[in-house]
């Protein structure tokens, strides 16, 4: 068997002989060794895992799925006859659906006033479970009250148990954790072997010594920033020290700061500002006067402070900034643009041109490297130098891809929603620009789309520096009544 260093639980192997057998794997390719034993784990590069891989998109197939995103592991998910499978190292049984809290969320609940106990995360329960058993505590009235506010229920949604858990496991699932990650084509069911009861022990990149680097920020690629996403976030995790506040002097514990916030445009640097989480979360995405001028004068000793896509508003606003007011107007412009710039492309993917965005916008190669930060000082956030390690490990390529998932996940959000806080764009030279930019994908031409799409950036900060001079803009009251475009909109 694979891994001769770990236990096979009984339970474990009686589930391979159930699923071996089952027909919703008939047809898998390679089932059994030439001993006679379950070929359960092999290599997705090999020629046994591409084997595999085609298997998985006849079953793709068959079920009528779209062959984009993490279209694997939605089928491993479907064919499942069970949906719960036991961990290989423990036995224990758990759902292989988003169910079970996440230490975050553990935290959350835990904070809640007046329970009698403490939620363990080790205890996995699922969130069904957690549930029932603030009910006990606080009554179920209560108890829904608090799972509004922890989950962001909307109002809408019927108050009643049901209704609430329903939400929260269908749309909520960044809060929550299935039973085992999927894994296909590697592991014959398409799930890793140890359940996440065991995955700290097991995975050798998820040790509790480094996890505190591995979280990197969903919102780099959220938000199509430019710079190097994997080394600033690995600065990020490590800033977790006590010490003083740049920003206000009290002492106590400190989190990462970006002096140009992500939301607002900015590019993604190895350097960070250890400030207490009064004052990060004070602060959000509005920037002062002098965070304007701190970048301006990096920008000056030259470096990349913002990314592509906001550089035109930027460019044109940052000098006029003159005032804390003035910065908190060019804060709420810099975001209205950064969601403009995620619905033009959303638009472009939804067009069916997602390579033609990887190959211009995205950059998973900052995944293959090994980070290290020389003579780290965790209160101020300083180093003496920073090291990058090449390397080619099937993590690194799974961080890779997970960030291009990710990337178009946020986009897949603006094609979903049907309302948006955010003010519309008023020039239609814009949405002509965007029309042409997709026309010309159509025909092949990438670099006329990527002077159309300029073009309406450029449009687009026109309109900013229009909002920024006017006396009558208001930067505390947003337009909030925005039917988002579709496709047909733009006759294309």
């Amino acid at each position: 068997m694979p891994r001769q260093d770990r236990n096979w639980h009984p339970n474990f192997i009686e589930y391979m002989n159930f699923i071996v057998k089952h027909p919703n794997y008939r047809g898998m390719p390679y089932l059994y060794k030439k001993d006679g034993s379950i070929r359960w784990v092999v290599t997705g590069r090999s020629k046994i895992g591409q084997a595999r891989a085609r298997w998985w998109d006849q079953k793709r197939e068959e079920l009528g799925i779209p062959r984009e995103g993490p279209w694997m592991s939605t089928v491993a998910r479907l064919i499942h006859p069970t949906g719960e499978k036991p961990c290989q190292i423990c036995g224990r049984y758990m759902k292989l659906d988003y169910v079970y809290p996440t230490k975050q969320t553990i935290s959350r609940l835990n904070s809640i006033p007046g329970i009698t106990f403490k939620f363990r995360y080790e205890d996995f329960l699922t969130i069904e479970e957690c549930c029932n058993k603030l009910c006990e505590s606080l009554g179920e009235s209560e108890t829904l009250n608090w799972l509004a506010k922890i989950f962001d229920i909307p109002s809408h949604i019927a108050k009643s148990k049901e209704d609430y858990l329903n939400f929260i496991e269908e749309n909520r699932k960044t809060r929550l954790s299935p039973g085992a990650m999927s894994n296909p084509p590697d592991r014959l069911d398409g799930f890793h072997t140890y359940n996440i009861c065991c995955r700290s022990t097991q995975d050798l990149g998820r040790h509790v010594e480094n996890l505190a680097i591995y979280g990197e920020d969903r919102r780099a690629y959220e938000h199509w920033c430019d710079g190097d996403w994997k080394a600033t976030a690995w600065l990020m995790r490590k800033i977790r020290g006590t010490g003083k506040c740049v920003l206000c002097g009290r002492e106590g514990r400190l989190t990462a700061d970006h002096l140009g916030p992500i939301s607002l445009g900015f590019s993604l640097r190895p350097k960070l500002r250890p400030v207490c989480k009064h004052c990060n979360s004070a602060r959000n995405y509005r920037m002062s006067f002098n965070d304007v001028k701190a970048l301006i004068a990096e920008e000056e000793r030259g470096e990349q402070v913002i990314s592509w896509h906001s550089k035109y508003i930027w460019d044109k606003l940052k000098n006029l900034v003159k005032t804390d007011e003035d910065a908190k107007k060019l804060s709420h412009l810099m975001r209205r643009n950064m969601h403009h710039v995620l619905i033009i492309l959303s638009d472009i993917s939804a067009a069916g041109f997602r390579d033609f965005l990887i190959k211009n916008f995205l950059h998973p190669e900052y995944a293959y490297f090994y980070i290290r930060f020389e003579d780290f000082n965790p209160t101020t956030g300083t180093y003496k130098r920073m090291i990058k390690i090449p390397g080619r490990k099937k993590q690194y390529e799974r961080n890779a891809e997970r960030y291009i998932r990710i990337a178009f996940e946020s986009l897949e959000k603006y094609q979903k929603k049907e309302n948006r806080r955010i003010e519309p764009w008023r020039s239609k030279d814009v949405d002509k620009a965007l029309a042409s930019a997709i026309e010309s994908l159509k025909k092949g031409d990438d670099q006329t789309a990527l002077v159309k799409i300029n073009e309406a950036l450029r449009i687009l900060a026109d309109e900013a520096l229009k909002d920024f001079t006017s006396r009558n803009f208001d930067s505390y009251s947003p337009n909030t009544t925005y039917k988002y475009r579709t496709l047909d909109t733009l006759n294309i």
